[in-house]
């Protein structure tokens, strides 16, 4: 059965249970309440294990970074993750509010792997690269509109290696994404 087929099937408590048992890495993560559900976890950590540098444009409070972590950690934790975000909650929409500390709490568990940028995702870009020589992942889930994620695109494209993987994010329900 797919993954969606699971929680299509048992619902979303049940799905996070699956893949916590299935993926033990993963149960950080499904300790953040965030608007990842639990196949797009299980989908983050599966695309993300035996990759080595990511980059993250909109981390929230921290779900998705720790599933970047966790796949870092189960190939024996050479790497890095870029997580860039206002943590002002700028795109989300549940209003303004900081969220630097509950990311940080969240997220502890892999300090020297996890790198923090606070700004704009275009407006930071050229610090990426002396972090990283390149980026394995891309995830974007930062500005919502249209021309965010195309800006976030052309910004972070120059700097992928042959065969990284590139996700966006909410798709499904930011007519901007769309």
């Amino acid at each position: 059965m797919t993954f969606a087929g699971i929680a299509t099937v048992v619902g979303e408590r049940v799905a996070s249970l699956y893949f916590c048992g299935r993926y033990p890495g993963l149960r950080r993560s499904f300790a953040i309440p965030s608007h990842l559900t639990a196949i797009e976890r299980g989908t983050l950590y599966r695309l993300a294990v035996g990759r080595k540098y990511f980059v993250e444009i909109g981390s929230y409070t921290g779900a998705s970074a720790c599933c970047f972590g966790a796949a870092i950690m189960a190939a024996g934790g050479d790497g890095r993750v870029v997580c860039i975000d206002t943590w002002k909650n700028d795109a989300m929409t549940e209003g303004k509010r900081d969220t630097w500390s509950e990311f940080g709490k969240n997220t502890d568990a892999y300090d020297g792997l996890l790198v923090r940028i606070r700004g704009f995702s275009a407006e930071v870009s050229g610090r990426v690269s002396d972090i990283i020589p390149w980026v394995d992942f891309l995830f974007i889930d930062g500005d919502h509109t249209y021309e965010g994620v195309l800006n976030d695109w052309r910004t972070y494209a120059p700097l992928l290696a042959p065969g990284a993987a590139i996700v966006f994010h909410d798709y499904g329900w930011s007519d901007g994404v769309r």
